[in-house]
């Protein structure tokens, strides 16, 4: 027969019946710690491919419109009444006039894509060229090469971006369903695109006919207003795209991404396609599946949204377009501030447009910390042989995206003839006035990034 022992005390291989109860609550509360652990990275996974789905169908949308002929972009029917209330109030095509009399039909249409479904919202507005900066520079340029009052030039340039109805912009706008099943509710999906007229130039009137001024020899007054005289015509201006990659530019195209990595150290001075160096530019849109991985471009540095590159807040003055260079021993702590892409070497003479030259910076982007804070990026387009800027431009947001968010930004362009052999430079950088950390996301199908020149026609890069 057993001898009974005492309660609480313990047998040499035993527990009381406490410690076991204790041992067996600890186990609980650990369970349901690593269960809701699996459950929040989970339902994490999941959002982020609902979100991907989203984008790659407002992305087709896009895609499915840009082939159509320039005066059919235009909506043919009126905007459903529902509409208002997810587009275009919010989006850059907000307070623009629509567009009417064209193909594009506004919708809603319903989609459904891996499990999911919802409705596709279009707009099509009509868009200004806002280029405040092209007739100054345009009329002390050619005052200066003629002899001529500036005042002079000025008054027979006009307005080299008149009216509020020079370009046009489709901005397709993806609404989810919340369901027991997809989870929600999800914010819309808003993308954008701008178009122009081809057979214009951006510096094309109103009515279509090339913008002609003329222009005498030095010395002599310029012709009075209605002279028969054509004048110069200024050239077409031919868009070219240099999509942002993750392949240092010592190679010759894009390598496909196939793992995460630090952030590369690219601020070296005087960049070259050696050693330190820059990401290279392409004109080919990155491929692949638009649910495809987004690997991580500075997986030293911490942030909310996985992938992409962040970019931290400098330490120098906010002087956006002066800062892109830096020296040998300020390299290493501008590399985590500064990003630049090269392009690859230009195989001809290129120039940029003569009149009205412009460019524009697409990216996605988010803060680095998912926060909604204020935020400066600067962006720098600049000659590599020379370290001439070409442009650039201080990009300010109240509330920068708290996820991922497609955004472009438009600066006026010198013109410049590039020789052959030559490499573009763009670099973004954060200054240390922005309210946060900023990451960029980019050389995915899902997320392309790229700046969009206005190259003179006949003299593109190539």
């Amino acid at each position: 027969m057993t001898p009974l022992r005492p309660r609480g005390v313990r047998a040499e291989h035993g527990m009381t019946l406490i410690e076991v109860l204790v041992t067996s609550l600890v186990l609980v509360v650990g369970m349901m710690a690593t269960l809701a652990i699996f459950s929040k990275s989970s339902k994490t996974a999941v959002t982020a491919e609902r979100r991907v789905a989203m984008v790659s169908v407002a992305q087709r949308e896009i895609e499915r419109l840009r082939p159509l002929p320039y005066e059919q972009l235009g909506l043919s029917a009126a905007i459903a009444p529902d509409a208002a209330t997810v587009a275009p109030p919010g989006s850059p095509a907000e307070g623009e006039a629509v567009v009417p009399g064209g193909v594009v039909a506004p919708g809603p249409e319903p989609f459904a894509v891996e499990g999911m479904t919802g409705k596709v919202y279009r707009y099509v507005t009509w868009r200004a060229q806002d280029c405040p900066l092209v007739n100054t520079r345009i009329s002390t340029r050619v005052a200066n090469e003629l002899g001529v009052a500036q005042a002079d030039v000025s008054a027979r340039l006009g307005d080299m971006c008149p009216g509020t109805t020079d370009t046009k912009r489709i901005t397709v706008v993806v609404v989810p369903d919340s369901t027991p099943e997809t989870g929600g509710p999800f914010k819309p999906i808003r993308l954008a695109s701008m178009f122009v007229d081809p057979s214009g130039g951006v510096a094309d009137d109103p009515t279509g006919t090339s913008l002609r001024v003329d222009i005498p020899s030095p010395g002599q007054t310029l012709s009075p207003a209605g002279s028969p005289d054509p004048g110069q015509v200024y050239d077409d201006a031919v868009e070219q795209s240099h999509f942002l990659t993750d392949t240092p530019c010592e190679n010759t195209g894009r390598i496909p991404v196939t793992a995460s990595h630090s952030v590369r150290d690219t601020s070296i001075n005087g960049s070259t396609c050696t050693g330190k160096q820059p990401d290279l530019m392409v004109a080919q849109a990155p491929g692949g599946p638009a649910g495809g991985t987004l690997f991580d471009y500075s997986s030293d540095l911490p942030r909310a949204v996985p992938g992409g590159l962040v970019i931290k807040g400098d330490d120098r003055d906010d002087a956006c377009g002066t800062a892109y260079r830096y020296s040998n021993a300020s390299a290493e702590r501008r590399k985590r501030s500064v990003h630049t892409w090269a392009s690859v070497k230009s195989t001809q003479v290129a120039k940029t447009a003569a009149a009205g030259g412009r460019a524009t910076f697409s990216i996605w982007t988010s803060t680095a910390d998912g926060s909604s804070s204020p935020g400066r990026l600067c962006v720098t387009l600049w000659q590599r042989s020379t370290g001439a800027v070409l442009g650039k431009v201080q990009y300010d947001l109240p509330a920068w995206p708290d996820e991922p968010t497609p955004l472009a930004v438009s600066f006026d362009l010198e013109h410049v003839t590039i020789p052959a052999g030559e490499r573009l430079m763009l670099t973004a950088r954060v200054p240390s006035s922005s309210g946060s950390d900023i990451s960029l996301f980019y050389d995915h199908a899902a997320y392309p990034g790229a700046v969009s020149i206005a190259m003179q026609k006949g003299s593109e890069w190539r």
